[in-house]
C-alpha cells in the first residue's frame, strides 16, 4: 500500500487495523494453546504459543511506529478506532501471559493424574 499519499488519519486507520488484526491472532492462538494443554497436547501448546508471540511482535511493530512518530514530535490525530486497537493489544499481552501460567497449570494437572 502506498502511504506516501494517503493523509494522517488514514495512516492512523491503517496502524489501527494492523494492530488489531495481529493482536486478534495472537490472542487466538494464545487461546488455542490453553485448549491445547487442556488435552495434554503440550508440543501442540507450544507451537501456537510461538505463532501467539509471532503476531504479537507484529503488532507492537506498528504500535511502535506510532509511538516514534508522536515522540518526534508529529501531530497523531486522535480516533477512536486506535483506542479500539490498543485495547486488542493490551487483551492479547495479558492473556499472553496468563496462557503461559494456563499451561504450565494444566501441565502439573496432567502430572499427577
Amino acid at each position: 500500500m502506498d502511504l506516501e499519499n494517503q493523509s494522517k488519519e488514514q495512516k492512523i486507520q491503517l496502524m489501527a487495523f494492523e494492530i488489531i488484526s495481529n493482536s486478534g491472532d495472537a490472542f487466538d492462538y494464545f487461546y488455542q494453546s490453553v485448549e491445547k494443554a487442556q488435552n495434554a497436547n503440550f508440543k501442540e501448546a507450544e507451537i501456537l504459543q510461538k505463532k501467539g508471540n509471532e503476531s504479537l511482535n507484529k503488532a507492537h511493530k506498528s504500535q511502535t511506529g506510532l509511538l516514534v512518530s508522536e515522540t518526534n514530535k508529529e501531530d497523531i490525530p486522535y480516533s477512536i478506532l486506535m483506542v479500539h486497537a490498543q485495547d486488542h493489544l493490551t487483551m492479547a499481552i495479558f492473556f499472553g501471559r496468563m496462557s503461559k501460567l494456563f499451561i504450565n497449570l494444566w501441565k502439573e494437572i496432567h502430572k499427577n493424574e
